[in-house]
């Protein structure tokens, strides 16, 4: 694992985890922690719900600073050629926090995965980051930001939320 990963992971990827839980749990359902387990990482999966007795899977994704956008990673490793979350999730749902303005978006996984499928990545504006182990650079990641509205308007984005200092949630959106 790269070194700004296990950083991101400490920081904005916590705080995105954390909001998960919270966001789970005021539903009154209680998430269960599986972001550990390596057959639960492979599929891109942090907690399992049972919701009437029902499995559901969710990813959770953090983020620093809302940009008024999705950022979907579509390339992890640029350099391996590994997929990104957006393409290799195996969720139900992923929520996706942004810790500045403490918005959390809920995002139905297989609509979004459908509609990436359909889009032309190629002729879309992307963006990139380093990634470096132990300061030396071995790759980029790929982003592909997403306007809120058109993900509204493509039907995979189901709703946004404001977190409270309460851990209470609004929905605006």
């Amino acid at each position: 694992m790269s070194t700004e990963f296990n950083r991101y992971k400490k920081t904005t990827g916590k705080a995105g985890e954390l909001a998960c839980e919270a966001f789970v749990r005021s539903f009154g359902l209680k998430p269960k922690d599986v972001s550990e387990d390596p057959y639960w990482q492979k599929l891109d999966v942090d907690y399992l719900i049972y919701p009437n007795g029902v499995e559901q899977r969710i990813e959770a994704k953090g983020r620093s600073r809302d940009w008024g956008d999705i950022g979907l990673e579509l390339c992890t490793n640029t350099t391996a050629k590994t997929p990104g979350w957006a393409y290799g999730s195996r969720s139900d749902l992923i929520t996706y926090y942004a810790k500045d303005t403490r918005i959390l978006h809920v995002i139905k996984t297989k609509v979004m995965q459908q509609w990436l499928a359909r889009v032309d990545v190629s002729a879309r504006y992307t963006t990139r980051a380093k990634n470096y182990n132990n300061g030396v650079y071995y790759s980029d990641s790929v982003m592909l930001p997403v306007p809120l509205t058109e993900a509204r308007d493509s039907g995979w984005l189901l709703a946004t939320y404001r977190r409270h200092d309460d851990d209470t949630f609004e929905r605006i959106a």
